[in-house]
């Protein structure tokens, strides 16, 4: 149970092989995804971190410059509370959760290595990082090894 720009939804997007699009077309001109045929998956393993702003959930702060590098190999880059600054390619602070930075891996290790890695070089005044967004399951996997 997840819709476009929750967390969730962000950590399953990158593992989809399959074309969404193709999907989304078939309900959009009444079709039934009973007949679209199986979805196929990545396997791979995939955590999302998501950045707020600072006096997110009450009083986001917006109007920061946001500085982050290119993202590497396995690591996607969701927009959430963002804007671009007039003309330019500079983003700004927006609203409340800002960005979601999905790593992908082999493991939920490497996965969460890699989001939570690339999500430490990316810079705004007042970056909150939402950790208890995946706690559980991460705590659940830990506990597992």
């Amino acid at each position: 149970n997840c819709r476009f720009g929750d967390p969730e939804t962000e950590a399953i997007l990158p593992l989809m092989k399959s074309s969404l699009l193709g999907l989304m077309t078939t309900v959009a001109n009444g079709g039934s995804l009973a007949n679209a045929g199986p979805i196929a998956w990545n396997d791979q393993c995939a955590v999302t971190t998501v950045l707020a702003a600072q006096g997110y959930p009450d009083t986001p702060r917006t109007g920061d410059e946001i500085r982050m590098p290119a993202s590497p190999r396995g690591v996607f880059v969701f927009h959430g509370s963002t804007r671009r600054d007039g003309n330019t390619d500079q983003f700004m602070t927006a609203g409340g959760r800002i960005l979601a930075i999905t790593g992908t891996g082999a493991t939920v290790d490497e996965a969460a290595e890699r989001s939570q890695a690339y999500a430490e070089t990316i810079a705004f005044e007042g970056k909150q990082f939402r950790r208890d967004i995946g706690r559980r399951e991460l705590e659940r996997h830990a506990g597992a090894t």
